[in-house]
């Protein structure tokens, strides 16, 4: 089923080339869109696939690292991508009936920090918020998508053997 979320984002992108950066609560738009729990499953496996096959790879040390800090309260972050994976992760795994989860995952995916601007929804924002529309496009027009692999793309249609 087709939305008007992903024109909503495109405008987002938008409003970061025309002023240099838009609020975060923005992407406020994708809780409605999560209310799918098959949409929230399907994103949260993405952005967990799509921050592991970013640049800085975690290594043996961060992992380990990863392992030994997952229970604190408090933690040091070392590696951002990380903690986008254990969000994904744990939507998947506990929480698909969230969409505030879902767009909270949205914002931390799509942020960016610049010591002028603070963090928000700038520059390198306007990528990561196009890779989010397509994503959207593709679960759209695969609405009767059972599963999703973490690109997008369908694995299992309902219906079909």
């Amino acid at each position: 089923m087709r939305t008007n979320i992903p024109e909503k984002l495109s405008n987002i992108v938008k409003e970061i080339d025309d002023r240099r950066g838009a609020s975060l609560t923005r992407l406020a738009v994708l809780k409605k869109w999560f209310e799918r729990t098959e949409r929230l499953s399907a994103f949260a496996i993405w952005i967990a696939t799509r921050a592991v096959s970013r640049q800085g790879k975690t290594s043996g040390a961060a992992e380990k690292l990863f392992r030994e800090v997952r229970g604190m309260l408090a933690r040091i972050v070392h590696n951002w991508n990380l903690i986008l994976v254990e969000h994904g992760l744990d939507i998947y795994l506990w929480h698909l009936d969230s969409p505030t989860y879902g767009y909270k995952l949205a914002a931390d995916y799509c942020q960016h920090y610049h010591s002028r601007y603070g963090n928000g929804l700038i520059g390198p924002s306007r990528t990561k918020i196009q890779e989010l529309v397509r994503f959207l496009f593709t679960i759209e027009a695969h609405s009767g998508c059972v599963r999703c692999d973490g690109d997008g793309g369908t694995v299992a249609l309902a219906g079909t053997n």
